[in-house]
């Protein structure tokens, strides 16, 4: 900690596993309450929270529509190069 008064961590109790909620949870169910007791000097408190499950928020071909157009462009280039070095060893005489 530095002394700007701020303090970050990744705690398991107050998020879904990279797998999400159980199969068959229906959207916006509540998958648990937390409650992580915490203190500072003598002072005693805790953060505590309810986690639901809301469902997927996109779709994981968002990622392809932008390394579409990119990938797309390079072979094009792949592709116009070898016709250019085909036809420039045609020329070349023998």
């Amino acid at each position: 900690m530095d002394h700007s008064g701020e303090l970050l961590w990744h705690d398991h109790r107050i998020h879904a596993a990279k797998s999400g909620a159980p199969r068959g949870t229906p959207r916006n169910s509540l998958l648990r309450t937390y409650r992580i007791p915490l203190g500072v000097g003598s002072r005693r408190g805790a953060i505590a929270g309810d986690l639901y499950w809301v469902g997927p928020t996109g779709s994981s071909a968002s990622w392809q529509l932008f390394a579409l157009p990119p990938a797309t462009l390079l072979l094009l280039l792949l592709f116009y190069d070898t016709v250019r070095r085909g036809r420039r060893r045609e020329r070349q005489p023998a």
